[in-house]
């Protein structure tokens, strides 16, 4: 409990008060040495060890930035560091043999190995043959690829049709539509109206067309969607067999990016358009040797959507990927481009890191073939940079060892965030199905009406599925019982109908291939809600996962805490040249 400090008998306030800080002024530290920027208990840290730290660090991208930010960069670069190698000395002070526990991290310690080769062998490339970015470069890519920085003009919109139920008449169903704008402007939603009222299968989905641009639908459709203002409702737009209703829900006009704000992005791709160039040179015609595993971009889709994690999907020599390291590695990827920009789509993206990845890999091979790293000037930097990026992978592991007894400790955390997020931890849903399908035939709207007839007929128990079949000249398939997997296999169009169904009966007849189908769910087992005990080390891993980040910083900052941490900013700036820090 804390004291006040009270005036002694006799003395001002204000007298107290100058006699306290001539006492503290008395016992004030001495000023660290001037190449010391960071101060903690477990020994100061010098300039020197930190730009040590900072060379055996992964190269970073030149900024391209103006002038002015770059001090403020580097200054943080050295707090980082500095932050870095005191967490470090904390949690390994007690390694005897740090190089041991380095070669015991195992496939970690390998794929360290591996990325220092290369990025060694890239670092010696550009000292060969300097490569910077220049605001030349810059500007020639920026004019040269005018498209990749135009944002056309684009409409979130929905949608809802009907077909003319007497075509005699079809100013009955633009009465009809008239009347469902007007439930719309009275505040009903136009998504429940259309997922009652909609005659296209869209209605599964609210009417849901998505992000449009100018060009994607008719003209006569295209024109009246890009004439709404954000929040309208279109009038009925007649169209062949019934007529439309639209409603646009935002509007994205279309935009011309600057140079200046895409600068960054411009000169990360040159830099990486540069690497790619340079290893592709390196290369020359090395393919892979007999027994690798190099998927094409089909096949690596394929795998990463339904293989088990612990499936090989690139392997060359020393080099292994598993789905779960890619997916991993996919998942530190940072954005490449601005949010309202058309980016890469998620299949892109992929094959672009598979093909960097398998680049690098038999780069890595080459390198080792040829012993690279033997020659005597790179042992040296090689085994440093191993050692320092294998070091703070076991900082990172001891780190995780603190989040998980973090984790631990609060098990009432554990059960709320069990109770809160009640749609992770559900049995799945399981459907046992038979199809019927036919073939559509030349005359599709009348063949819809005879299934529709049918799946009436099969709803009522008049006829079943065999005799529908027979009748129609179609065939049924069995389809057994369908677990989250192989319901995620279908057709989105299956899936969705199917998804639709509160219970057992019959999905409405739909399209597919050339085919009129439906489905019919036979039985269904519904989720329930699996108990904590049940799936406990689900909820721990998805806590953790949830909270990854913040319970990272946690620790870390708890460490710097009672390390006593202290940066000198100052010393770093004039370390820079720079001058000091503004107040």
């Amino acid at each position: 409990m804390s004291r006040r400090l009270l005036p002694a008998p006799g003395r001002r306030p204000g007298q107290v008060l100058a006699a306290l800080m001539l006492a503290a002024g008395c016992r004030k530290s001495p000023p660290p040495p001037s190449d010391v920027i960071a101060e903690a208990r477990s020994g100061n840290v010098r300039l020197e060890e930190v730009e040590r730290a900072l060379t055996l660090a992964p190269s970073p991208a030149p900024s391209p930035r103006p002038k002015k930010d770059e001090v403020a960069e580097e200054v943080e670069r050295y707090r980082k560091a500095a932050e870095a190698l005191v967490v470090e000395k904390a949690l390994l002070g007690d390694l005897k043999d740090p190089d041991s526990a380095i070669r015991g991290l195992g496939k970690e310690h390998t794929r360290i190995r591996r990325e220092v080769v290369v990025d060694v062998f890239e670092r010696e490339s550009q000292a060969a043959q300097p490569y910077r970015v220049t605001e030349a470069d810059i500007k020639e890519y920026f004019q040269a690829h005018p498209e990749e920085f135009h944002r056309p003009a684009q409409r979130f919109v929905w949608h809802l049709f009907r077909r003319h139920e007497d075509p005699a008449r079809p100013e009955a169903t633009i009465a009809f539509l008239k009347g469902l704008k007007q439930r719309v402007k009275q505040g009903e939603p136009f998504g429940l109206l259309a997922k009652q009222y909609s005659h296209s299968e869209t209605r599964l989905l609210e009417g849901r067309i998505g992000v449009i641009g100018r060009g994607r639908l008719p003209k006569p459709l295209d024109d009246v969607v890009f004439s709404l203002p954000e929040g309208a409702v279109s009038e009925p737009v007649p169209v062949k067999g019934g007529a439309l209703l639209f409603e646009v829900t935002e509007v994205f006009e279309e935009k011309r990016f600057p140079l200046e704000d895409v600068r960054t992005l411009i000169a990360q791709k040159l830099r990486e358009r540069k690497t790619r160039e340079r290893i592709a040179e390196a290369l020359g015609d090395r393919k892979p040797s007999e027994g690798s595993v190099v998927l094409d971009a089909e096949t690596l889709a394929r795998q990463l959507e339904g293989a088990d994690e612990a499936e090989v999907i690139l392997k060359l020599g020393a080099t292994e990927w598993t789905v779960k390291d890619f997916r991993e590695a996919m998942a530190k990827l940072p954005p490449d481009r601005l949010q309202s920009l058309p980016g890469p789509s998620r299949l892109e993206r992929q094959k672009e890191l598979y093909e960097r990845l398998t680049q690098q890999a038999l780069l890595f091979d080459k390198l080792e073939a040829e012993g690279f790293a033997a020659a005597p000037q790179r042992q040296r930097l090689i085994a440093e940079r191993i050692r320092a990026l294998g070091r703070a992978v076991l900082v990172r592991q001891r780190i995780e060892e603190r989040i998980w007894k973090e984790v631990d400790a609060d098990p009432a955390a554990l059960r709320r965030f069990h109770e809160e997020n009640r749609f992770l931890y559900q049995s799945p849903l399981r459907l046992k199905i038979k199809t019927l399908s036919v073939p559509l035939g030349p005359d599709s709207p009348g063949k819809m009406a005879e299934m529709e007839a049918v799946r009436e007929s099969l709803a009522k128990g008049r006829t079943d599925l065999d005799s529908a079949a027979k009748r129609l000249g179609g065939h049924v398939r069995d389809g057994g019982w369908l677990d989250p997997a192989a319901l995620a296999a279908l057709e989105p169009k299956v899936r969705l109908y199917l998804l639709d169904m509160n219970g057992t009966g019959y999905t409405v007849p739909f399209q597919l291939n050339r085919q009129l189908s439906l489905v019919f769910v036979e039985k269904r087992d519904e989720p329930r809600f699996l108990p904590f005990e049940e799936v406990k080390e689900r909820v721990r891993q998805d806590y953790r996962d949830r909270k990854q980040q913040e319970l990272y910083q946690a620790v870390v900052q708890d460490l710097l805490r009672a390390e006593g941490f202290r940066f000198h900013e100052e010393a770093v700036r004039r370390a820079l040249g720079a001058s000091p820090a503004r107040s």
